[in-house]
């Protein structure tokens, strides 16, 4: 028997989002150390869906045009490869066809297999964004209103 499924609860939504000062220093902390490290390198992962199980022919076809199709879109949004493209044909997962925002269906015939590479970022832009910081008691109050 079929039955409907319920849409998500948002009440997470709705409460204010703040952070405790000690949880704001720390994630200041590893981006700085992150950036002295790495700077504007970032490894990104796409997936490509591939029908499956297929010929060879056909995966490194279907691969090949999903890779270049993947890298002129991140050329276009201003980064820069630095790396080799790696295939990790087995962490390839079963594809799913989304449908609305909060369910999805499995696709049988069908693998998802993820690639990654590390691109660089041509105009590395900071921005400091303003976060709401708490004590942990104030937080703590609002949560046993």
């Amino acid at each position: 028997m079929a039955r409907a499924l319920h849409e998500p609860d948002s009440s997470y939504e709705e409460a204010e989002l703040s952070y405790p000062r000690d949880l704001v220093k720390k994630i200041n902390e590893d981006i700085q150390k992150r950036l002295k490290t790495q700077g504007a390198v970032r490894v990104h992962v796409a997936f490509f869906r591939c029908p499956w199980p297929c010929p060879q022919v056909t995966f490194e076809r279907v691969g090949r045009k999903a890779i270049d199709r993947w890298l002129k879109y991140m050329e276009k949004t201003g980064w820069q490869l630095v790396s080799k493209v790696k295939t990790r044909i087995d962490k390839r997962r079963m594809a799913h066809d989304l449908r609305g925002d909060w369910y999805s269906l499995p696709l049988m015939d069908q693998v998802e297999i993820p690639v990654a590479a590390a691109f660089k970022k041509l105009d590395m832009k900071i921005e400091r964004v303003e976060v709401p910081v708490r004590d942990e008691e104030e937080i703590w109050q609002m949560q046993n209103q």
